[in-house]
């Protein structure tokens, strides 16, 4: 019993030393847990030679890394405008970063890629539409062709005059061969009578050249042309567009990479979009799972590589029938009922 404690101060001192005896009492306290360790996020760089938001090629690769970070555990950064000699010195920045991947976003980085991979092996590099490896150097190609297909036959469905045009670049990039030789086949497919006018700029960035080149095919008649590439690309849908503003017979133009509606609503029918965030994302998991071979990585339209963008406003434009016709090809497509060939040689004229 505790007792004669006579002022506040002195019981309170005494309710010390008791709660003090019950503790040294009492069990031992348990330690809080440690805290588990946080996991490394997945590091992958994108490095391009133009500006990100190009409204073209770059895009198309920005926007789906874009999607791809909000994935829980990614974390994507950006270079732009990088020249070809300067990529071995932004590359050695990320690998020294510990980055996991690096995607070279075209094939003109290919050769400085070989270079800088034996500086960093536990980095991977993948370059896009890439043709020579290494053991952590691979290509990552998206195929458009069955996006190319597709276009096609929307074009042979809605041509009045059986007539259409494609504009491409250069006869040696495969994934433009094959864009064009499979808009021939959709087309074809659909209207056996129509006729393809064709012609490759060699060039990927004079816009009057790709203007001058839709304008020699509108003065032909054509009233449908699909375009596989921007700076001339652009050139052409302005052409149709100014001949649309004019009257007469509407001619559409199907965009490239990404959704180039807003550059002309009423003239952009749809474009053939490349998609990489799946593709990019099985990749990752490839890497992850310790199975990265120094190859090809190539993806179709049943990986999400490719589709047509939406019509928007157009969409009035095209009669019922004719949407459910382009929607049903690509659903044969995916499931293996239409088989679009690869071809990525141009024919010999």
């Amino acid at each position: 019993m505790i007792a004669n404690v006579r002022t506040g101060r002195g019981l309170v001192q005494l309710s010390l030393v008791f709660v003090m005896f019950l503790a040294a009492c009492g069990p031992a306290a348990t330690a809080a847990p440690a805290a588990a360790p946080t996991a490394e996020p997945f590091k992958i760089a994108l490095i391009v030679a133009g500006e990100l938001a190009d409204g073209s090629w770059n895009q198309f690769q920005y926007e789906s890394m874009e999607e791809i970070k909000k994935t829980p555990g990614i974390q994507v950064s950006y270079s732009e405008n990088v020249d070809i000699p300067d990529f071995e010195r932004v590359a050695g920045d990320y690998c020294r970063q510990g980055y996991n991947l690096i995607i070279a976003h075209t094939f003109d980085f290919q050769e400085p890629a070989l270079k800088v991979a034996p500086n960093c092996p536990d980095t991977k590099i993948a370059v896009q539409g890439a043709w020579q490896f290494a053991d952590n150097v691979a290509g990552l190609t998206v195929w458009p062709c069955e996006g190319g297909y597709l276009a096609g036959v929307l074009g042979g469905l809605m041509t009045k005059t059986n007539k259409l045009g494609l504009i491409g670049g250069f006869t040696y990039a495969p994934t433009q061969v094959c864009f064009h030789e499979a808009f021939k086949q959709g087309a074809k497919s659909v209207n056996p009578d129509v006729e393809i006018a064709e012609t490759w700029t060699g060039t990927w960035y004079d816009v009057a050249i790709g203007y001058e080149a839709a304008n020699a095919m509108i003065d032909g008649d054509a009233d449908f042309i699909a375009i596989s590439l921007s700076g001339p690309g652009f050139g052409a849908i302005d052409a149709a567009k100014d001949h649309n503003a004019k009257g007469g017979n509407k001619v559409y133009v199907v965009g490239a990479f990404v959704d180039m509606n807003s550059r002309a609503p009423d003239t952009v029918i749809t474009s053939t979009l490349w998609l990489t965030t799946q593709p990019t994302l099985k990749l990752i998991d490839i890497i992850r799972a310790g199975q990265f071979e120094g190859k090809n990585y190539e993806f179709f339209i049943a990986d999400g590589s490719t589709d047509l963008a939406p019509y928007h406003e157009l969409e009035g434009e095209i009669p019922q029938e004719v949407r459910d016709r382009v929607d049903q090809v690509r659903q044969d497509i995916i499931e293996g009922k239409i088989k679009v060939p690869l071809i990525t040689e141009a024919p010999s004229s």
